[in-house]
């Protein structure tokens, strides 16, 4: 990561990659890149390269009055806390050893015993944020002098209540924000919430990996810490080590989210079954693993789900009232609509999600949904307008190509092939978002408002409306 842009963008991809609802990014409000000049010296003692860190000289990238006003506070702590030291020989680990500092002082800070620090740096209204403040990377470029880059997210107030996962995802983001993809920082994260979980999870991944008869792998189990507290129904003669992933995934097959396997979280082992209502699970911090299909399973304690697997990927719970209002927001940017539409519209959209090869939603005006399926119908299955259904959306979703429909709900043709003029898109995109990418910026080009949803194989739905278009 060498700039602000850059890292942007990075944190806006991944972060929807792990939550598809943006929730999570929704959380964020505010980020940065501090930079912090150096000087090297070759320090003749030692015979190695030494530095200086020019604090005064630290700035915000992108400047903002309360990017510097962090910027001031954090550099004021790293040099008052380290005055006596003018060169250093390990330039990392002391940088490192900077940061842990302000992280396990920012609690310290925050509160209202803190106030006065605040107030003497103008960032008062970040008592009670959430800092993220990412490990330093030395950057040494050829044209210009080195410096230490550190990254610092800010969220708000309510984000670690809202998700559980919350402080452990922090600190392996802090760790591994330049090189690690969020997924990747996800698949820690979750093998750190639990000890049980940390000794497991590979076997867990594996298991989900396994069809029974060419069924791929559905059931339950539950991670139990007290073998004595609401005993097993039915016991196994003999317990089966969750290593043995075969007999494992056979068992699975017995089960569901109401008769789960009991594994004793001490010896890892599979040692019988019980019945269980949502009511009373998980019990005494047991967790739940629900298994939803290849390589994808949930992880659930006291009936909340804390984070899942999507083949393999990373999630948090997604809040679809957050996605709910993303949709609506632009579908009112883009068209005059009733709520009844709204509403209405927005349960095709849910429904074309759970296409699972993909598909593509193309919403505009009556008049314009028309001559579009006119001017396409070489390269569509056209049909008389009819009033379209959920049902109908995911038939006509499992063919190649768009739908075109109206604000109404009337549908005029499937399987269209979009085109569009040749315009910049997205290498690191499909086929199918790029395509629609060209249209949309067609259609905007030419003052049509369009709004157009893709849904990809692994889930994602893109939302593209004209009026956010360049």
């Amino acid at each position: 990561m060498r700039n602000y842009e850059e890292m942007l963008e990075k944190i806006k991809v991944e972060f929807k990659k792990i939550d598809k609802s943006l929730s999570f990014f929704n959380c964020l409000e505010q980020s940065f890149i501090m930079k912090v000049p150096i000087d090297l010296y070759e320090n003749e003692d030692y015979g190695i390269e030494t530095y200086n860190m020019k604090y005064e000289q630290a700035v915000c990238i992108p400047y903002t009055k309360n990017g510097q006003k962090m910027t001031n506070l954090l550099m004021n702590l790293m040099s008052s806390s380290f005055s006596n030291v003018e060169y250093l020989y390990n330039h990392l680990s002391f940088i490192k050893e900077h940061i842990d500092l302000i992280r396990d002082s920012w609690d310290g800070y925050i509160g209202v015993n803190h106030k006065e620090e605040f107030e003497e740096f103008g960032i008062e209204e970040l008592v009670n944020k959430n800092i993220w403040i990412g490990d330093a990377r030395f950057i040494y470029p050829s044209s210009s002098s080195p410096y230490f880059e550190i990254p610092i997210l800010i969220f708000n107030e309510k984000t670690k209540d809202k998700y559980e996962l919350f402080g452990i995802y922090k600190e392996q983001w802090e760790i591994g924000w330049d090189e690690a993809t969020y997924d990747e920082v996800g698949r820690r994260t979750a093998a750190r919430y639990d000890l049980s979980l940390s000794r497991s999870i590979n076997d867990i991944h594996i298991i989900a990996s396994i069809a029974y008869e060419g069924i791929e792998c559905k059931g339950a189990m539950l991670l139990k810490r007290h073998k004595k507290i609401n005993p097993a129904d039915i016991y196994l003669d003999k317990p089966v080590p969750i290593g043995e992933h075969k007999r494992i995934r056979k068992l699975l097959e017995t089960t569901n989210e109401n008769f789960v396997l009991l594994v004793d979280t001490d010896k890892l082992e599979v040692y019988g079954f019980k019945s269980i209502s949502s009511a009373l699970l998980p019990l005494n911090g047991d967790i739940l693993i629900n298994f939803k299909g290849l390589f994808s399973w949930e992880c659930k304690v006291n009936n909340e789900l804390i984070f899942y697997f999507e083949k393999l990927q990373f999630k948090f719970p997604a809040d679809n009232n957050n996605e709910a209002n993303i949709l609506k927001e632009k579908l009112l940017q883009e068209f005059d609509l009733k709520e009844y539409h709204i509403r209405f519209l927005s349960s095709l959209i849910e429904t074309a999600r759970e296409q699972e090869k993909g598909t593509i939603l193309v919403l505009l005006d009556n008049a314009d949904a028309k001559d579009e399926a006119s001017r396409l119908s070489s390269s569509s299955t056209l049909i008389k307008p009819i009033d379209i259904t959920p049902e109908i959306v995911m038939n006509f979703s499992k063919i190649d190509g768009a739908s075109i429909i109206d604000t109404k709900g009337i549908c005029y043709s499937f399987g269209v092939i979009l085109d569009g003029d040749i315009t910049e898109g997205d290498p690191g995109r499909g086929a199918r978002y790029n395509s629609a990418l060209r249209y949309i910026k067609t259609k905007k080009n030419q003052g049509i408002n369009c709004l157009i949803v893709v849904v990809s194989e692994d889930g994602y739905v893109d939302v593209l409306i004209t009026k956010d278009l360049n």
